[in-house]
């Protein structure tokens, strides 16, 4: 019973572990075993250099090369080929041999299965393969004709096939089959063939002939003489419909040939609804019969233009046509619709956009309707109401609205009644460039003198030159501001200009704007001849400058002091005030305060709510001239 018990469990301990496996049995202990081969095939003597490498903790002890060649759908065998330890030992090294590939023998791919013998008795193999064959080359390739129209038959391309057999010999390729995929032609003695090939995109190859690589070329292409197409269409349901019937359109497309304008067949043709526009809508696409005539139908939704569109081929131009108005009963359309600026006023910081127009029902006007005037900016896909008015009898409108930016314009009726909502085409409208009034200064320049400063520029940061910007002062205490005098713009947008005082007090730019170019004006400056030190804002930024309504933007700058009013020192743990003034309110009110850190830097998140300036106050203290900082606009969606 014992005996039984020991037997079982020794099975158990074999089998459960592969140290107890039985002595002498090989394993490989071969590792980090690779291969290459090396092969030259412009080289004259078209050797193949085989190498590997090899670790083995028994040794190597043999490695050889098997040398196949895949011919007639199988591999047959070439020979073998020892390879010789040459750098190393036999326990880590590297092994080579070299192998003629005869190309008149063996053309085509050639394999070498290299096996690894080891002192234990394990064997190892690599593989790795070339490709003994010549290199193509098509030359004198022509294509003929070498202008074709829609009428034109088949292209012949003619051409001669070279093999490069060494860097330097190059020689024509005889009785090779040459395709070009619906015709094939075995080259002649001097490597020339002749295709034709119906394609107006024409290539050549060489495939699957052992001693010449796989060979592929454009031959020229020939110019190709676009026709132009007429396309001519009609809606065809008589008219007016109701919403939800349907509507044929019927057409032809003709193309221009030598004879004479001629049906087209094949050719797609796309109806729309508002082409163009920001409604546009896409009714259906169907291709021209053999005759050149086409027919589609498409659900009546709301009154407008349909417009057909035929698509362009390589050898047919596009065109495009209306089939006419649809008028669909029971739905409102704007008419006359048209947006102008108005004539700007001096010192405007705004365009207005004036919308005019007429709300119909088929050709009955719509009283009363509320039209909403909205503006999307470039670049952008939401619409933004910048204007509200309502229908007079005649359905006429005119809705106004403010801007300071590029954008499309159009109107949108609320629907009342048995009138669905509606939306006109949309405009671009240009507005005025935006001007800035940077960098502005004023500071003490001698004995009751103060020097003031700037640049203005248009949009971004061009420069706007050889403009007028005027300059005032507000003493303290007071409520008016003065004019003290006028500085033009050089070149590169500054201005400079000294102007006598005798009395502290804040001063500011304007650049009143033109029929070009909006207004702008400069952050007010305080200066105070007694003050130890002035104080300026070295920069101040809103960020985004463009954000959804009830989104965060942060307010960040930096306040420096200045003892001479050239080194700037950090102004540090004073409280900047946060400003900001709705547009078109002219009116700040303060939002917040920030203290700057030991760099002078501040930053604050708030939420944007309207379109608007923000600007920065340090009020001073008995140490320091208050200042202002520049203002930055922000426009909220």
């Amino acid at each position: 019973m014992r005996r039984s018990r020991l037997v079982t469990a020794l099975a158990a301990a074999v089998m459960a572990s592969p140290a107890l496996l039985i002595p002498g049995t090989a394993h490989a202990d071969a590792t980090d075993v690779s291969m290459s081969v090396d092969f030259d095939d412009l080289s004259p003597d078209r050797i193949a250099t085989i190498t590997l490498d090899a670790k083995s903790e028994s040794g190597v002890t043999d490695v050889e090369a098997v040398v196949q060649n895949w011919r007639n759908g199988e591999w047959a065998a070439v020979g073998t080929v020892p390879l010789a330890l040459v750098d190393g030992t036999e326990n880590d090294g590297t092994w080579r041999a070299e192998h003629r590939a005869d190309i008149e023998t063996h053309p085509g791919i050639v394999r070498f299965n290299v096996e690894v013998t080891t002192a234990d008795g394990a064997e190892t193999s690599r593989t790795d393969d070339i490709n003994n064959c010549y290199r193509g080359e098509f030359a004198d390739l022509t294509t003929t004709p070498e202008v074709i129209d829609y009428d034109y038959g088949e292209l012949t391309v003619e051409g001669r096939l070279m093999v490069r057999k060494t860097r330097d010999v190059l020689e024509p390729a005889a009785n090779v089959l040459v395709r070009n995929g619906p015709s094939d032609f075995l080259t002649r003695a001097d490597g020339s063939f002749v295709l034709t090939d119906p394609n107006y995109k024409p290539q050549v190859w060489v495939t699957g002939v052992p001693w010449v690589c796989n060979t592929f070329a454009d031959p020229p292409k020939p110019e190709i003489d676009v026709q132009a197409t007429e396309l001519s269409a009609s809606i065809v349901t008589p008219q007016p419909v109701a919403a939800g019937a349907a509507v044929a359109v019927e057409g032809t497309i003709r193309r221009q040939a030598d004879q004479g304008l001629v049906p087209v067949r094949n050719v797609s043709v796309s109806g729309y609804a508002h082409y163009g526009t920001d409604r546009q809508d896409h009714l259906a696409t169907v291709d021209s019969a053999s005759d050149g005539t086409f027919r589609f139908e498409f659900t009546a939704a709301e009154s407008g233009p349909v417009t057909l569109i035929s698509k362009a081929t390589p050898f047919l131009a596009s065109d495009r046509a209306t089939a006419g108005m649809l008028t669909v009963t029971g739905t409102s359309r704007f008419v006359d619709f048209a947006t102008a600026l108005s004539a700007p006023k001096s010192g405007e910081t705004e365009d207005t956009v004036t919308a005019t127009g007429r709300l119909v029902a088929g050709e009955t006007p719509v009283q009363g309707e509320r039209v909403h005037l909205e503006r999307r900016l470039d670049g952008y896909s939401h619409w933004t109401v910048m204007g509200t008015g309502t229908t007079a009898a005649d359905g006429s409108f005119s809705v106004t609205g403010k801007t300071q930016l590029d954008g499309y314009w159009r109107v949108r009726s609320e629907g009342t009644g048995d009138n669905e909502p509606t939306e006109s085409v949309s405009k671009h409208v240009d507005a005025r460039d935006l001007t800035y009034l940077r960098d502005f200064d004023a500071r003490p320049d001698g004995t009751n003198t103060v020097a003031v400063g700037g640049r203005l520029t248009l949009g971004g940061d061009d420069p706007a030159a050889s403009l007028p910007v005027y300059v005032y002062f507000r003493p303290v205490g007071a409520s008016t501001w003065t004019y003290k005098g006028t500085a033009s713009t050089g070149a590169d947008g500054t201005f400079a200009a000294s102007f006598p005082t005798g009395e502290d007090g804040d001063w500011t730019a304007w650049f009143f704007g033109d029929a070009e170019r909006f207004a702008s004006v400069a952050p007010v400056k305080y200066v105070d001849v007694d003050a130890e030190y002035e104080t300026r804002f070295a920069e101040f930024g809103v960020a985004p400058t463009q954000v959804e309504s009830g989104g965060t933007v942060k307010v960040t700058g930096t306040l420096n002091r200045f003892a001479d009013g050239i080194d700037p020192e950090a102004a540090a743990g004073k409280p900047v005030a946060l400003y900001f003034m709705q547009a078109g309110s002219g009116e700040w009110k303060q939002v917040a305060t920030a203290t700057t850190g030991a760099d002078g830097r501040f930053e604050k998140s708030l939420t944007a709510t309207h379109d608007g300036y923000w600007t920065a106050w340090f009020w001073g203290d008995e140490e320091h001239a208050r200042a202002n900082s520049a203002m930055k606009y922000v426009d909220v969606q």
